[in-house]
């Protein structure tokens, strides 16, 4: 992937709030690394991309962990594939905010 467009879909990943956990209220019995969270997570992700008209999308999401969870949030750090055949890691982070409102979060994380 291109470095000047990972850094463009970098910085609107930081601000843009995916639609994942908006119906989570507690994350405890959430595991990162379950086929249907990754999947659900590429999904979101790739809703993102699509926005940028970037032509890219994630293909595989691997070697997923769940850092942090709970009832008030979950994070989550794995490896993102692209269909150029780049990979970038990612954490994922949802949690509340103060309307009891689910706020998803992903952010590159430089190695």
């Amino acid at each position: 992937m291109d470095t000047r467009l990972r850094a463009g879909i970098a910085a609107t990943l930081l601000w843009y709030a995916a639609a994942f956990s908006a119906q989570a209220t507690d994350f405890n019995d959430i595991e990162c690394n379950h086929p249907q969270i990754r999947q659900d997570l590429m999904k979101a992700y790739n809703a993102i991309l699509e926005t940028k008209h970037s032509g890219i999308v994630v293909t595989n999401i691997y070697d997923q962990v769940t850092e942090t969870r709970g009832s008030d949030g979950l994070q989550c750090l794995g490896t993102y594939e692209f269909s150029d055949g780049g990979a970038l890691k990612v954490r994922y982070r949802a949690y509340l905010n103060s309307f009891g409102e689910s706020i998803d979060d992903f952010a590159p994380v430089n190695d």
